[in-house]
């Protein structure tokens, strides 16, 4: 498992990405998430998709090392979206997700 870019090549593969009907309530889309970084730079969004192998199968999004001071920002480090894919969850991506975030982020 391992964390790549977001490009136009891989862009429309990761944002097919989706959770089951009944967890849209809790999980917003990789769409959605990309529009929220772009419009609140603020928070320092950091984001990557996740591949096992060459396939996408998650997307996460971090506030990365946000200096303090910011109001209404959680910092510096702070998980913003996490998402696996409904036909990879259950096999241990959610959790790789987030020790490959706490290695990048030094705070394992």
């Amino acid at each position: 498992m391992h964390l790549r870019v977001i490009t136009g090549d891989n862009h429309d593969a990761v944002g097919a990405l989706g959770v089951r009907p009944d967890q849209e309530l809790f999980v917003d889309s990789v769409a959605r998430s990309l529009v929220e970084a772009a419009a609140t730079p603020e928070a320092e969004p950091w984001y990557r998709a996740v591949y096992a192998d060459d396939v996408p199968v998650g997307f996460v999004m971090l506030s990365w090392n946000v200096p303090p001071g910011r109001p209404g920002i959680l910092g510096p480090y702070f998980l913003w979206r996490l998402l696996v894919d409904e036909r990879f969850q259950g096999r241990g991506f959610g959790n790789g997700e987030i020790v490959l975030s706490l290695r990048l982020s030094g705070r394992e």
